[in-house]
């Protein structure tokens, strides 16, 4: 075996052998300037060997005399690759191999065992503490650097590898946050999508069901006109008549007792052409709705008025009670809103009969600027199976002879045109309640 001592000598003080290291070994593509590179060794001249070896290619070099203080250089410094050797003071290689290895979990440092006693067994125990070569003593110069060489171009890749991973991670996850926001974005779509269908459908039945009215308007408004000239002429034949009896028979007609029946008959008669003269008028409203003005109006003064006008139609017994908020004036067709108003509060003295309440209320939504309007009765309600029907026009749930069906369909017309809602809530026993939801906004620029 040659001289250890010798050798080492030799390799700190050949100026000769150092131009040969130079030439062969310390050649530009073995140079690795940014290398930390940690010696741990107790004995002093192992550790100046190695610095000498490791200076003279540009490395950076530090030292440790036991495997404690390796680990606290470590823990401070870059490390990139670490010299152990195994027998030392205070903690041997084997303990600081471990630490090490277990404290920089998350990065690649190299380490390579340097011990003369290179057995199966420490080179299994090296392995199972995280070392990843081992360098036999004496140190051949050769098998050193090219070590050192292997270990540091190792380092090198698996730092290149870790960045690339990183990078190869971050345009992962760049592209699975740029696939979330696409399909984020087709859910936004399709709902839009969807909405919009729904809104175009919706426009679509609302135009269906327009003209679908406008053609029940205008047949009746038709049919209006052409009751209306013979309707006149009953009217006047009657009144004719009754005009006749009364001067040709009036002795006859006192003796025989007939004389009331007969004014009991023409009382009826008239009353009954009353009553068609009042549809054909609505029916014709109904044909002209769109040729009013708007107007501003006070919708409270107007509940006043039609509640003075209906009470007096009205039993003695039914009772009018209001709750009616301040409001601010409105614009719209007051006509319009004035028939309204008499033709929900006509629903709710026939839903009451002889007898009971209605209840008016009015209040101001400030921050959507609207005015509900809410009447209830205490009467029997609507059954489930007509609701869906109370505003389709001529249908009425009344008896025959004592409701048109005309009233609700146009004022839900009215309350439209003038780009508001009706919401009718009823249950069978416990009454009725509809409320009306009208803007402040003019109508003059609304269509229907």
């Amino acid at each position: 075996m040659p001289d250890v001592e010798k050798i080492q000598h030799e390799l700190l003080h050949n100026d000769k052998l150092h131009s040969v290291i130079d030439q062969n070994l310390w050649s530009s593509e073995l140079m690795y300037p940014d290398a930390h590179i940690l010696v741990v060794d107790d004995l002093d001249l192992n550790r100046k060997l190695y610095v000498a070896l490791l200076k003279r290619r540009n490395a950076i070099v530090y030292e440790a005399v036991n495997g404690e203080e390796a680990v606290n250089i470590f823990k401070e410094r870059p490390i990139s690759l670490i010299l152990m050797d195994l027998n030392m003071p205070v903690k041997n290689g084997f303990e600081a191999t471990y630490e090490i290895k277990k404290y920089s979990r998350d990065s690649f440092v190299p380490i390579i065992i340097c011990t003369a006693y290179a057995s199966d067994d420490i080179l299994a125990k090296a392995q199972a503490c995280g070392a990843d070569d081992l360098l036999k003593k004496p140190v051949k110069t050769d098998i050193f650097i090219t070590k050192i060489n292997t270990m540091l171009r190792l380092k090198e890749f698996y730092t290149r590898q870790q960045k690339l991973s990183q990078q190869l991670q971050q345009e992962v996850d760049e592209r699975k946050a740029a696939n979330e926001r696409l399909i984020a974005f087709q859910k936004e779509l399709e709902a839009l999508v969807e909405k919009k269908t729904h809104e175009l459908r919706q426009k679509d039945m609302d135009l269906l069901e327009m003209d679908r009215i406008t053609s029940i308007y205008t047949l009746a408004a038709g049919m209006a006109h052409e009751i209306n000239n013979p309707l006149g002429f009953i009217q006047s034949s009657i009144d004719s008549l009754n005009k006749e009896i009364n001067r040709l028979l009036p002795d006859t007609l006192e003796k025989s007792g007939t004389a009331q029946k007969i004014d009991r008959l023409i009382h009826r008669a008239q009353r009954g052409i009353k009553r068609i003269s009042h549809l054909i008028d609505s029916l014709k409203y109904l044909a002209n709705i769109n040729k009013n003005d708007c107007l501003p109006i006070n919708i409270n003064k107007s509940i006043d008025e039609t509640i003075q006008l209906m009470g007096s139609q009205a039993n003695d017994q039914i009772e009018f009670i209001t709750d009616l908020g301040h409001l601010p004036e409105m614009t719209c067709i007051c006509t319009e809103i004035h028939l309204c108003l008499m033709n929900i509060i006509r629903n709710a003295q026939d839903a009451v009969d002889k007898q009971g309440k209605i209840y008016i209320q009015t209040r101001y939504d400030k921050n959507n600027e609207t005015i509900a309007i809410c009447v209830e009765d205490n009467g029997p309600g609507i059954s489930k199976k007509h609701l869906r029907q109370v505003f389709d026009p001529f249908f009425t749930t009344k008896p025959v002879g004592h409701g048109t069906g005309v009233g609700l369909a146009l004022s839900e017309r009215i309350v439209r045109r003038h780009g508001g809602k009706i919401v009718l809530d009823s249950q069978p026993g416990r009454g009725t309640s509809v409320t009306i939801h009208l803007p402040l906004a003019n109508i003059e620029n609304r269509n229907e």
